[in-house]
């Protein structure tokens, strides 16, 4: 299931509240090793085993013991010490030996219990405050590569030695994971000390939901493929929706309404109550389709469900919704228009570039126009440059764009928007905003913002635009005579 599919599940999760853009973020969490004092029960040793047996089977005497188990005095005297300062077993008349009470219940068990200090590893959410046992944690070079925008930690210092002890149940929980035997258990007495404390990210995506009308924007925060009530409750408490970005519009909501994305003049042609039919729909059969066992039959049946919301003359575009816009507008055969936000490598990846080599080499006119590259994502605007110096039909403009980006494709559709096409993820310092689009399929405004932004006249079929052929350096012959 892919990352559209899975925040598709949940843009409905608000009533009464839409989803208007979502971003990858990394939620704090510590690695920690924690020195700590642990009841531990282990197997006994052979040699106290045996010994206990044989006495419980009626073998009192030492010298008996030593010729029944063939042991050296020494060692024979060393085991029976032993079992008595375990108080496992103590003497009776004429110098024999009995099993006490717990030596009868040790040797039941065939067990142990010995103290020993251990070193504990276990991940702490900076959030939650608390152990949490996920694998999915990723260390801060990792987490800024992929472009995860940072929560702060609340409260913003890291977990010491008192708070750790306040949740030694939970961590009592990995000294399973920490035991060198599976069926080992421990238990924890005390927690000594810190050895190490590394700082990591928990990726999660924070789903940003703008009310229908005046109201505060809530946050939902998705970890995998569900909303986690828990981190939401605590990101809410800390007071931390601003510290992600949001822009004025969203800050302001509770004084005026957030209004509908696109043109005015096209906006009102929407038809609501036709939009809100067909989401329903679509939503009902996805649902269908992640418990159905007839794949081939739920699988046609979505294809009809989103058909049906495209087919629709004029409608809004969720943010999660943009992607498979964008991946069916590279099969374009005439023009291709893709405008605003900056680059980056999580949508300019070679499977983008090969398919928009693809369009080219059918002769499509292309034009790109892209806010620059977002922050160390430089390779993203050179690739596309690269391409460009490739292909002369792909036309690579730098140009800032707000509220005026654009999809289009041939004669079939231009969605207008603050949508990032090519920078919705991996850049961290993006503000978030109302990212919906108006998806309208006139000729006349497909047309005139074609005009608006590029302007060249693509024919019906465009022979003899290919690939310039970059000249080959001629080989050295190092073969000398």
């Amino acid at each position: 299931m892919s990352a559209s599919d899975v925040i598709a599940r949940h843009a409905d999760a608000r009533p009464e509240m839409t989803l208007v853009d979502y971003v990858e973020v990394g939620l704090p969490a510590w690695r920690i090793l924690a020195r700590c004092d642990v009841l531990e029960s282990k197997p006994l040793s052979v040699i106290d085993e045996t010994a206990m047996r044989a006495i419980s089977l009626g073998v009192h005497d030492p010298l008996e013991l030593q010729v029944l188990l063939g042991l050296d005095e020494q060692v024979l005297d060393s085991t029976l010490t032993g079992l008595v300062a375990q108080e496992w077993a103590q003497g009776a008349k004429a110098g024999t030996l009995v099993l006490t009470e717990a030596g009868q219940e040790v040797l039941t068990a065939a067990l142990q219990i010995v103290s020993r200090e251990l070193v504990v590893p276990f991940d702490y959410d900076g959030l939650l405050r608390r152990p949490i046992f996920d694998h999915r944690l990723v260390d801060r070079r990792r987490g800024a590569a992929a472009g995860l925008r940072a929560v702060p930690a609340a409260p913003e210092r890291q977990p010491d030695l008192d708070e750790l002890r306040a949740c030694r149940s939970e961590i009592a929980r990995s000294l399973h994971d920490a035991s060198s035997r599976r069926d080992q258990e421990s238990q924890l007495l005390a927690i000594r000390s810190i050895d190490r404390r590394e700082r990591y990210f928990l990726p999660a995506t924070a789903l940003v939901f703008a009310p229908q009308g005046r109201g505060r924007c809530e946050i939902a925060l998705m970890i995998g493929d569900e909303l986690s009530v828990e981190h939401e409750i605590a990101f809410v408490n800390a007071n931390l929706a601003d510290r992600l970005g949001l822009d004025r519009r969203l800050r302001a909501t509770q004084r005026r309404p957030l209004p509908q994305p696109g043109p005015a003049a096209h906006r009102d042609a929407i038809d609501n109550d036709a939009e809100a039919e067909a989401r329903r729909a679509l939503c009902d059969v996805r649902e269908r389709h992640a418990t159905s066992d007839d794949d081939g039959q739920t699988a046609g049946e979505l294809r009809n469900a989103r058909a049906a919301l495209n087919n629709l003359p004029v409608r809004t575009v969720q943010p999660h919704e943009h992607q498979t816009l964008l991946h069916g507008a590279l099969n374009s055969q005439r023009r291709l228009l893709i405008a605003g936000g900056a680059a980056t490598t999580d949508h300019v990846d070679g499977q983008f570039l090969r398919r928009l080599r693809q369009c080219l080499d059918r002769g499509t006119l292309v034009r790109i126009i892209v806010a620059g590259a977002a922050p160390e994502q430089d390779q993203a605007l050179q690739a596309l440059k690269t391409t460009a110096g490739d292909y002369p039909n792909l036309i690579v403009e730098q140009r800032e764009l707000t509220d005026t980006g654009a999809l289009l494709s041939d004669d079939h559709f231009v969605a207008l928007g603050a949508f990032p096409w090519l920078g919705q993820l991996g850049d961290r310092d993006r503000s978030l905003t109302d990212t919906r689009s108006l998806l309208v399929h006139d000729s006349e405004l497909i047309s005139e913002t074609w005009t608006d932004l590029d302007g060249r006249t693509p024919g019906a079929a465009t022979p003899g635009v290919t690939r310039r052929r970059q000249r080959r350096k001629p080989r050295s012959d190092k073969r000398r005579a």
